[in-house]
């Protein structure tokens, strides 16, 4: 004769399977958002000269606790008369507390120019700079610096002093010399991208949560009530095994 019934499988097993893979596609949606970061530009303020070929070099330091795509980079500076731009922009890294080395270095050949309503100390308009990277880059948490100086025919430009940074600020004059760090201010920079936040859980995500927490249950349930049943006769779900009687 042949006789047949369920043999459960293991429902702790089985309904850990089920809660992990809900917890793995629960985990698996990063976030982003738009990257905020900006040291405002102040009206009236003072400025930094920078202009790498005469030895005036400024960085100004910037800190994500995220990961970030860094995707355009925005500045405001002002002129002592009328000049022209090649600006050099770079990102640095930590060095311990000053910059480090180079990470990027751009030399752009277009960057925006617009007009604002600011002055800076000397009455001189202010303007802004917006750049747009070739590529997105992508910068894990930690601290970088970034330097801008502009290599004008008549050495005219400086960097606009700015708020919301940490009040430092660091200089030197050519590659091979040291940074160091001077003066109370920031200067005026924003940078545009995204940051990656914290996961949040999808409805649907949520949805399959449940389904493994209860699936526990119901394999323990359909578990004690097969144990409490008289005698002895075995199937994988839905796999017949002969027994003789």
């Amino acid at each position: 004769m042949y006789r047949c019934s369920y043999r459960l499988l293991d429902p702790v097993a089985t309904g850990a399977r089920l809660a992990l893979a809900c917890f793995c596609i629960f985990i698996s949606f990063p976030v982003t958002s738009a990257l905020p970061y900006q040291q405002s530009p102040i009206d009236q303020g003072d400025g930094y000269f920078s202009n790498a070929s005469a030895g005036a070099q400024n960085a100004d330091n910037f800190t994500f606790s995220s990961s970030v795509s860094l995707e355009s980079i925005t500045w405001w500076g002002s002129y002592d008369g009328a000049d022209t731009d090649a600006f050099i922009v770079r990102i640095l890294s930590d060095g311990g507390g000053t910059p480090g080395s180079i990470l990027q270095d751009y030399t752009p050949s277009s960057v925006s120019v617009s007009p604002t309503s600011l002055l800076d100390v000397a009455n001189a308009p202010v303007y802004r700079y917006d750049y747009n990277l070739p590529s997105a880059i992508s910068l894990l948490p930690s601290t970088y610096y970034l330097s801008i100086t502009n290599e004008t025919l008549n050495f005219s430009w400086y960097w606009l002093v700015g708020s919301g940074g940490d009040t430092t600020i660091w200089s030197r004059g050519d590659d091979s010399d040291p940074w160091i760090q001077h003066g109370t201010a920031d200067v005026a920079f924003a940078l545009n991208g995204t940051v990656q936040t914290n996961s949040v859980p999808l409805p649907g995500t949520l949805v399959l949560f449940g389904i493994g927490l209860w699936s526990m249950r119901i394999l323990d349930f359909l578990r004690r009530r097969h144990h409490a049943r008289k005698g002895s006769f075995s199937l994988e779900v839905g796999i017949l095994t002969p027994f003789s009687f």
